[in-house]
């Protein structure tokens, strides 16, 4: 199983009862949707670096 920090919460999921608790014992996140609007004279530079707009314009963040 290969996540990234992204997708902790999908981590979190996968411990068993104790580890979660202990986790959550130290540690708490929340997961949210960043966005923001790619201007149009950048566009051709984020597809490059990026592969599309979309990804980067909505980001999971946590």
């Amino acid at each position: 199983m290969k996540y990234e920090i992204t997708e902790l919460d999908k981590i979190v999921e996968h411990f068993s009862r104790d580890v979660k608790e202990l986790f959550n014992r130290f540690y708490s996140f929340e997961i949210s949707t960043g966005s923001l609007k790619i201007p149009v004279e950048m566009e051709n530079w984020v597809k490059k670096r990026f592969g599309s707009i979309e990804r980067v314009e909505n980001q999971r963040l946590s």
